[in-house]
């Protein structure tokens, strides 16, 4: 027998347990009271499995696509010990994986090299400037462009591939719970976008490369 609908006293309908009796919002999926489910608490449960069956679906017809699992241990030691150079090794490692998504946005291979190219004329202009035939003034003027558009880059790449991860998320209904942080993801970069990998690997929309 369905619960008994009844008006609290500021206005919003409630609804009765059909196994206690006990008053539960509207909203409550379970009883508080005995832990029996209510009728919505069902038809969440309902679209849950329909979402289940549909991911199913999905993978059987398409495949499920992998990535690497990494540590946030990892990640940060690996950043400590390159002086930051990991973070373009982490694009290049991965764009191939990345481009295996169920999406229709990719990673275009060439950006994380170019990357990576600053990168390393960052560390060693300084002190390979006159072997390469650039006066100090000349030097100064490139590396101070590099120094500003590294940032440019790593924000640019890290919104990239945090558009790429949630649409393909979207495909499997977890949309709101991958990467859902623009800010996050240009601070933290591929630290924050391994970590939202390591979830979508343990959620099973994306399988676990060795």
């Amino acid at each position: 027998m369905a619960g008994v609908l009844f008006y609290s006293q500021e206005g919003m309908m409630n609804v009765n347990c059909k196994y206690c009796g006990a008053p539960l919002r509207k909203e409550a999926e379970t009883c508080e009271y005995c832990g029996g489910a209510t009728d919505y608490g069902e038809k969440i449960l309902r679209e849950r499995e329909i979402m289940r069956q549909e991911t199913e679906r999905l993978r059987e017809k398409s495949g499920l696509p992998g990535m690497r699992y990494a540590s946030l241990c990892f990640v940060v030691f690996a950043y400590a010990v390159t002086f930051g150079y990991y973070s373009p090794y982490w694009y290049i490692s991965r764009t191939k994986s990345i481009n295996t998504l169920h999406t229709k946005s990719k990673l275009n291979i060439a950006v994380p090299v170019l990357y990576a190219l600053c990168c390393a004329e960052f560390f060693l202009l300084p002190s390979t400037h006159e072997s390469l035939g650039l006066a100090y003034e000349a030097a100064y003027r490139i590396w101070t462009a590099i120094f500003f558009l590294l940032p440019v880059f790593s924000a640019l790449m890290a919104l990239h591939v945090k558009k790429i991860l949630r649409g393909h998320s979207a495909n499997y209904g977890l949309v709101k719970g991958t990467a859902p942080s623009q800010a996050m993801a240009i601070i933290f970069g591929p630290a924050y976008l391994q970590y939202q990998v390591n979830k979508m690997i343990e959620s099973g929309v994306i399988s676990r490369n060795i």
